[in-house]
């Protein structure tokens, strides 16, 4: 996954969702995993229409761009359209990991190119599964001990990614991104190499202020940016072959259910939506 938690992104923030046209997709908002956009703002002005594929832009880790499964190819089948992708396994948030930093990359796709209206994200994860020992000593006993929510250095580690994710949201705000749709990862298969023994203890302790990261978005950037939160957690619940063997990243069917899940909250909150749809102006 290279993702225990995430903040904004994400990904690691919400002003209300609105329905997509008068017939929102059956199951969101609730069951199915897929969250709710929190409170805040109370505009009554239409979210933007999506004129161009190249105003959505996703960035994360390997829970988006991994060997082990289709995440970017399967959001392109459910939008009917493919987004710029700066998303790169073995990134993090704040600290640790080994191919840079998710803030980095949401730099990347403004210089490539500034008419961003949403921004598709997760993060985390690899802070503390890739934990950089030299900042935070004894880190690794994040992934492996089971009280790992009562360790000072974990949640020291958790508080810096929500901290440079938060600042990823005013960040996007300030350049006028719309929205920004964060999910977060599931309860993933312990014992393994990548996740460690006990990699699911942090992740619950992570799982409410990722949340209340993006449920915040709205008051912090003035009503300027909604950001969606979708939870992968009940998505994944039951279903061990979401799973790639032997590791805590998905696999196609893993990534098929998170795509489903990604897209129908984008849907029934009207982010990158077409003007056919009716719901944007």
């Amino acid at each position: 996954m290279r993702a225990i938690f995430t903040a904004c992104l994400a990904v690691l923030t919400t002003i209300g969702s609105s329905a997509c046209g008068p017939n929102p997709p059956v199951g969101v908002g609730g069951a199915g995993g897929v969250g709710g956009s929190g409170g805040g703002g109370g505009s009554s002005t239409r979210p933007p229409c999506s004129t161009a594929a190249s105003q959505t832009v996703i960035i994360g880790d390997s829970y988006i761009s991994w060997g082990s499964h289709s995440l970017p190819a399967d959001l392109t089948r459910e939008a009917g359209e493919t987004w710029r992708l700066y998303a790169v396994g073995g990134a993090s948030m704040a600290s640790g990991g080994i191919t840079g930093f998710i803030p980095d990359q949401f730099e990347a796709a403004l210089r490539a190119n500034p008419r961003i209206n949403t921004v598709v994200m997760d993060g985390g994860g690899n802070d503390v599964l890739i934990c950089d020992a030299l900042r935070f000593p004894g880190c690794n006993d994040c992934k492996n001990s089971a009280n790992s929510a009562n360790l000072p250095v974990c949640r020291n580690i958790v508080q810096a990614a929500i901290d440079r994710a938060r600042v990823v949201m005013n960040r996007a705000a300030d350049v006028g991104v719309k929205d920004v749709v964060y999910f977060f990862y599931p309860r993933v298969p312990e014992g393994t190499l990548v996740g460690g023994a006990r990699p699911n203890a942090i992740l619950e302790y992570a799982l409410p202020l990722a949340r209340e990261l993006c449920n915040s978005a709205a008051q912090t950037t003035g009503g300027r940016l909604r950001c969606h939160f979708v939870d992968l957690i009940p998505v994944f619940q039951g279903h061990p072959e979401y799973f790639a063997g032997g590791d805590i990243h998905p696999n196609n069917l893993g990534s098929a259910a998170m795509a489903r899940a990604i897209w129908a909250q984008m849907r029934t909150s009207c982010v990158s939506q077409k003007s056919a749809s009716g719901c944007c102006g």
